[in-house]
């Protein structure tokens, strides 16, 4: 483990980057001992990571690591936010590193319901009707409050073309699927459906031939499989039987 300080001006290769902010999630952000998930489940471990979106150093690996992510699956947005509070840092970060890239990015904030007073406005900050969007989440366990602000930029959603589902926690390579990620799905191409809608959904993480077959049957179309096909014997073989799952 490397020293918890780092000199903030100097910008990192993105490899180096992400190996830095898995070294300091590691080492601030997961709490062990039992933990009730805002789903009800009981975990015997909790990842905070606002302990890290909040963190000098870290939210800005995050922002760089995030952006990264964002532009090389080919995902062209305009502006990033999510449901009030956990993405609200997660935003800020991006667009902070997009700024320091010369790049236009906003954020915003979806509370959880409407106001009453006011504008009465349920999204704040910049409009973003009529934009490209990105719907972030902190720590994803069911997808819930991703969904919740989805469901709040629904007007937006005839504007997307293709919605990119994380069913890992960004970062690094090699987890575990989340199954919660199948409801997101699942919900998505409902919404997608009901609106007449032709949206490509990408699932990103965890992807194998242990689970393939239920990710397209959520309603996926496009599945990004990476440590379970370069990590097997026969690589090739593995894409046969995620193709026949």
């Amino acid at each position: 483990m490397r020293p918890m300080t780092s000199d903030l001006s100097t910008v990192l290769s993105i490899e180096a980057a992400r190996e830095r902010l898995r070294d300091l999630i590691s080492e601030l952000a997961v709490v062990r001992g039992k933990v009730t998930l805002a789903s009800g489940l009981e975990a015997d471990y909790y990842v905070d990571l606002r302990r890290i979106t909040l963190h000098h150093e870290a939210s800005r690996l995050v922002g760089q690591v995030m952006l990264d992510l964002l532009d090389r699956n080919g995902i062209d947005f305009d502006a990033a936010g999510g449901l009030t509070m956990g993405a609200d840092p997660v935003g800020h970060a991006i667009m902070r590193t997009a700024g320091d890239n010369d790049r236009a990015i906003d954020t915003f904030v979806v509370r959880k319901a409407q106001k009453s007073y006011g504008m009465g406005r349920q999204v704040e900050g910049p409009e973003v009707s009529g934009r490209n969007v990105v719907v972030l989440e902190d720590t994803s366990t069911t997808g819930g409050s991703a969904l919740t602000a989805v469901e709040a930029l629904r007007e937006v959603l005839p504007l997307v073309d293709l919605v990119l589902v994380m069913s890992v926690e960004p970062g690094f390579g090699g987890q575990s699927f989340i199954p919660g990620s199948l409801e997101k799905i699942a919900q998505l191409r409902a919404m997608a459906r009901e609106m007449g809608l032709e949206t490509i959904i990408e699932v990103d993480g965890g992807i194998s031939a242990r689970n393939a077959g239920a990710v397209y049957g959520a309603g996926a179309d496009v599945l990004v499989a990476g440590s379970s096909v370069f990590g097997a014997e026969d690589p090739q073989a593995e894409v046969v039987k995620m193709l026949n799952a």
